[in-house]
């Protein structure tokens, strides 16, 4: 006896989902537009910053129209909290480009610069030090200098208050993500990566007020191996996550966007049927 077979296949609707648009919380960071320092290359110009799908802070050195432009983007001022925090925990991951003359630097300026901005803060005076968090020098992606430049210890290189420290683990900061960590409190700077303590410094400076966050990707200067070229430029400078927390869990700064919103209501798609089969 010939059988039939009904067989139902699931009926899904499917739905074409728009990409997540991803936006910079312009509260607290700004893409900046403005020349170089120090003998650099390039001038800084807002349309090498970007957020990619994901939230991630994209910094790209190229070079257009006959001269190099970067990107560096720094966080606001904000007002010093009422109550100083104990400590200050910063963390953020990273990865950074490999190619010559590229200087790529994650800092932050000491809190005399919040009224003001950068370009007028009395720096590197105490105050309105400059805190190198991961700083790469010379090309070189194994190592990182963490440092701080106050007004005692800028330009004595016997005094130079931090340095250079290898990535654990033989890390290279260019090939993968890593996690870097800064416990900042009142005469101290805790410097984790990947977990892993790699320096302290104490100074009388250092003070725990919320400081400015810049990630900045320079072209030349004295920090890098020579001169970026354009027939090996840099790659892009990314920034995976941020996060400043005190002691409490009181969050500062989570990330770079604000909460993202979809580019569309979504799309349904012809949805599958039932099929008949017999034998």
């Amino acid at each position: 006896m010939k059988k039939r077979l009904l067989q139902l296949a699931v009926a899904f609707l499917l739905f074409s989902i728009p990409a997540l648009a991803q936006t910079l919380n312009t509260a607290q960071w700004k893409f900046m537009n403005e020349g170089g320092r120090t003998g650099e290359q390039e001038s800084y110009v807002s349309s090498q910053c970007s957020i990619d799908s994901m939230g991630r802070l994209i910094l790209q050195a190229a070079y257009v129209n006959g001269k190099w432009v970067s990107c560096e983007t720094e966080s606001v001022p904000f007002p010093t909290p009422p109550a100083l925090p104990a400590y200050i925990t910063i963390e953020f991951k990273e990865q950074i480009p490999n190619a010559p003359g590229s200087w790529p630097a994650s800092w932050a300026l000491g809190n005399l610069c919040n009224p003001f901005g950068r370009d007028s803060c009395p720096w590197p005076t105490p105050g309105a030090q400059e805190y190198d968090y991961a700083e790469f020098l010379d090309g070189n992606t194994n190592s990182v200098n963490e440092e701080i430049h106050t007004g005692s210890s800028q330009g004595n290189p016997t005094d130079n208050n931090g340095g250079q420290v290898a990535l654990p683990k033989g890390g290279n900061a260019s090939t993968a993500f890593h996690d870097y960590v800064v416990h900042l409190s009142v005469g101290q700077l805790q410097f984790f990566i990947d977990g892993v303590l790699v320096q302290t410094i104490n100074d009388s400076s250092i003070t725990n007020n919320p400081p400015i966050f810049i990630f900045n990707e320079a072209c030349g200067g004295p920090g890098a191996s020579g001169s970026c070229t354009s027939s090996d430029p840099p790659g892009p400078f990314i920034v995976e996550s941020i996060v400043v927390t005190d002691q409490n869990g009181n969050v500062f700064i989570n990330g770079f966007t604000t909460a993202p919103t979809t580019t569309g209501a979504p799309v349904p798609i012809a949805p599958t049927g039932l099929t008949a089969v017999t034998d």
